[in-house]
C-alpha cells in the first residue's frame, strides 16, 4: 500500500481543470509540477463553474485508488467526491 501523505488543495482552476486545458495538449510540464508536490491534488472548479475533482497523479496511487472503491469512492458509484473534512 502506498505510504499515505495529505492531499494539496488547488486553488487555482487554471492549473490543469480548466475547460482547455487538453486541448492545446496533455499539460505534462503542470502534470510534473503538481506531482512533485503532493501525490494527491484537489482541484476546486468553482471558478470554472463545476465542482471539483481530485486529480491521483501517481501510479501506484492511482491503482491503488482504483482496486479499492469501497476505500476511496464509498457511496458506492465509483466516483472520489469531494475532500474529505
Amino acid at each position: 500500500m502506498p505510504q499515505r501523505r495529505g492531499a494539496l488543495p488547488i486553488t487555482d482552476a487554471g492549473v490543469v481543470d480548466c475547460a482547455d486545458a487538453y486541448a492545446r495538449g496533455v499539460p505534462f510540464d503542470r502534470l510534473e509540477r503538481l506531482r512533485a508536490k503532493t501525490p494527491v491534488v484537489w482541484l476546486d472548479g468553482r471558478m470554472a463553474g463545476r465542482p471539483g475533482s481530485w486529480a491521483v497523479l501517481r501510479y501506484a496511487d492511482v491503482h491503488h485508488a482504483l482496486t479499492r472503491p469501497e476505500l476511496f469512492a464509498p457511496q458506492g458509484d465509483g466516483i472520489l467526491h469531494g475532500p474529505v473534512t
